[in-house]
Order: structure tokens, then sequence, then C-alpha cells
């Protein structure tokens, strides 16, 4: 009886020892995907910004003070681009962030990012009180890279004149509004999450939303494209 006991808690221990090493491979691997998409979402936007920027510069007709001006944001580019590894951890992060927080970094992106090729402002009518509101980090940096991207998609599939985007929070919904002034292009609807005909980066977008429980619309009129963005505040 002794032995049976013995035998019986080797293979129990061994079997546990097993499922908790699948356990921590699959936990890697979505670990290890996190990570590529959020690389992706915050480098392409960037790098594509370099890329527009560097294509007016090598314009031989490009006016001095431009110039001077396009070489400073070029600049400030170059240094973002060196902080996105740091900037990632945040999203890994286990503690609570701000919706404060979550703002500035979204107002942070757009200095760098979208500002230096065309206006965009960033407007929010919620409370000094309510900006203080803890939410969860990894939620709050799947909102973050969404509006990125969604930016982002702006800038490279149309061509608007500014961008404004307004952020309020209504019965514990975060609402955030992006409306595009151009003739649109962009699809009126997302993929579903596991469309393979789609863009890398729509197919981000999706799978974020998802993991928020969110939701987009676009709409579209003579003046643009409307794009809100509705999300539960966890």
């Amino acid at each position: 009886m002794y032995y049976v006991l013995v035998i019986g808690s080797l293979v129990f221990l061994a079997l546990w020892y097993r499922h908790m090493k699948l356990k921590r491979d699959r936990k890697e691997t979505q670990l290890r995907s996190e990570m590529v998409a959020d690389l992706h979402d915050n480098l392409s936007g960037r790098l594509y910004a370099i890329k527009i920027i560097a294509d007016q510069l090598a314009d031989p007709a490009l006016q001095p003070k431009r110039r001077q001006s396009l070489a400073q944001n070029l600049k400030a580019l170059a240094t973002s681009s060196t902080q996105v590894v740091r900037n990632l951890m945040w999203s890994f992060k286990t503690s609570s962030h701000t919706l404060e927080a979550l703002i500035n970094k979204l107002r942070d992106f757009s200095k760098t990012t979208i500002e230096p090729l065309i206006p965009h402002q960033i407007t929010t009518s919620i409370s000094n009180a309510l900006l203080q509101r803890k939410i969860n980090s990894q939620n709050a940096n799947h909102i973050l890279m969404t509006c990125q991207e969604l930016l982002i998609n702006m800038l490279k599939h149309t061509q608007p004149k500014r961008i404004e985007t307004q952020i309020d929070l209504k019965e514990n919904i975060l609402k955030i509004q992006i409306r595009n002034h151009f003739q649109i292009v962009n699809p009126t609807r997302l993929p579903p999450v596991e469309s393979s005909n789609e863009t890398y980066g729509i197919k981000n977008i999706a799978q974020r939303l998802k993991a928020v429980a969110g939701m987009i619309q676009f709409d579209e009129n003579e003046e643009g494209q409307h794009c809100q963005l509705n999300t539960p505040l966890l």
C-alpha cells in the first residue's frame, strides 16, 4: 500500500509539473504575441511619419524655414522611437493606471507623430476628479494602441486636412470620437478578428477591441469621416 501511495504521488507530481509547464508556455507565447503587436503599433506609425518627413526633406524646392521645422520634427520622432521599448513595459504592469495618463500618452503620440504632418486637436470634457479614475493598465494600453492605429491609418490611406479627437466619459463608457476631415477612403467596418485577408494593423484593432469589449463605428459624409470608439472603462 505504501509503494502504491508513493508511485501515485510521483505520477501526480509529474502530471502537475507538465500541466504547469504547458500553462507557462502558453502564457509566454501570448506575451510574445502581445509584444509583437505592441511593437508594430508603436513603431510602424513613427516609421511611416519619418518616411513622409524624409521624402519632404528630399525636395530641393523646399523652403529653408519649412526644412528647419521638418528637421526638428524628424529629430523628435527619432527620439520618441528610441523610447518605444521602454514604454512597451507600461502595457504589462499589473498595477492600475489613470485615465489622465492614458490621454496624456495619446497626446504625446500625436505631438511627435501626427502634428508634425497635419493639425490634430485632442479635447476632453472629463472633470479633473474623473481623470484620476484608475483603470487596468493592459486595457488602457489596448485603447491607446487602437487610437494610434486609427490615426496612422487615416494618415496613410487618406489625405486629411486636419483631425479632431474628442474624449468623454459617460455612464462608465469611455467615448472617443475621431473626426477626419477629408474625402473618405477607409472601410466602414472592421473585419472579424479571424480574418486573414486584412492588414496586420486592422486585425490588431479588432483584437484589441475584443479584449476590452469595445465597439467601433465609422460614418461618412461630404466633410470626411467620423469614427466613434466606445469601451467600458474597466
